[in-house]
Parts: structure tokens; sequence; C-alpha cells
């Protein structure tokens, strides 16, 4: 993927699920990063749509969003 040059609207559903494929295995990203870079790019290509670059986002059957990495949660007592 890195260095990959596509035409905008040539990118396809099945482009879109390759780039998150890589980005879990190749990048090894946890899934708040990936899906960070996902929201990402389904914002941009939604930008697209409304432009009138494109018709169709490919990143919409995607998952984006939030999810929580409890490893980083801390609660403090009122002591501390």
């Amino acid at each position: 993927m890195p260095n990959a040059k596509f035409v905008l609207a040539d990118i396809t559903e099945e482009d879109a699920e390759s780039f998150e494929r890589w980005l879990k295995t190749s990048e090894g990203l946890a899934e708040a990063t990936k899906r960070k870079r996902l929201s990402i790019c389904k914002q941009f290509m939604q930008s697209a749509i409304k432009a009138r670059i494109i018709t169709q986002n490919p990143f919409t059957g995607l998952r984006t969003g939030n999810v929580t990495n409890r490893k980083r949660q801390a609660f403090i007592t009122p002591e501390d």
C-alpha cells in the first residue's frame, strides 16, 4: 500500500477493505487507531461526494468510531 497511487473515482469497496486489512496486518495498528484512520478516509470521501467528484463512498461499510482501550483507563481514589 505505501506509495500506491489511485484515481479517487477508481477506489472501490474492495480497495477500502484491503486498506483496512493492511492497516491491521502490515502496520500492526491497534483497533482504535485503525478505526480513526478509516474514519478520516470516510470523511474525506464524503467531502469528495459533496464536491461532486465521486458518487459513492467506498468506506461506508467499514466500521469506524471510538473504541475504548481499557488498558489505558486508570481510576484515582480520593486519597490520590
